[in-house]
């Protein structure tokens, strides 16, 4: 319940070793702050914005969390959306001077895991990658298609006879239709079959609208 500066404070006071820590912490009024401590290896540094901070050291320069801060207030779209674009800026201001090796996403939101069994939202992680940063990405978008309801309820696509057949001959090339009738009766339960397979279960509708991320990926089969 205390501000943020304050939290600060209290954990810097408590730790023997603050010189070789850094922090940043965004309290529940969105007020934000930073530390970095002087034994923190160079570039080493911090900044601060409304309800939100970036951070890092052993970076090429402060230009990457100038990078960060500007990019996540100027980008449109959700949390995760902002972090991605934030984090993707800061590598391309130079990142951190040792190259890149992980990078990692973790969003809260109430009742926003799978099947709202948790609050974990979003949780994507690359351990070990020579382009991290754009590996997160990738893993993301496919996280995101399958698991996530975040897309703009306006990028769908009607399923008209052509976008049945569309649909229909794809399916027939992966297996799951049989025959070239690629009517709705024929193609709604075979649509069904590959979205459960394919993990698609939260995108799926019965408006006779498909999302576009979904048709999308089924093009690309």
């Amino acid at each position: 319940g205390l501000p943020a500066q304050q939290v600060l404070k209290v954990l810097l006071e408590g730790d023997p070793d603050n010189q070789h820590r850094q922090v940043g912490i965004v309290d529940l009024q969105g007020n934000a702050v930073t530390y970095t401590g002087k034994s923190c290896y160079d570039w080493a540094g911090g900044v601060t914005g409304d309800g939100v901070t970036a951070q890092g050291n052993i970076l090429v320069s402060e230009d990457t969390v100038n990078a960060m801060l500007d990019t996540y207030l100027k980008t449109k779209g959700d949390l995760a959306e902002r972090l991605l674009s934030a984090l993707e800026a800061g590598q391309k201001a130079g990142g951190d001077r040792r190259g890149q090796q992980s990078a990692n996403l973790l969003v809260y939101k109430k009742n926003g895991g799978y099947g709202g069994g948790s609050d974990v939202y979003i949780d994507v992680r690359v351990d070990d990658h020579p382009k991290a940063t754009s590996e997160l990405r990738r893993v993301f978008e496919l996280y995101s298609m399958t698991l996530l309801e975040r897309e703009d309820p306006k990028e769908v696509t009607e399923l008209t006879p052509a976008v049945y057949q569309e649909i229909g001959n794809k399916l027939k090339k992966l297996g799951y239709l049989k025959e070239d009738s690629f009517s709705e009766k024929e193609v709604n339960p075979a649509f069904t079959r590959w979205i459960h397979t394919e993990n698609f279960e939260n995108k799926e509708r019965k408006d006779n609208l498909v999302w576009n991320s979904v048709l999308n990926y089924l093009r690309t089969m």
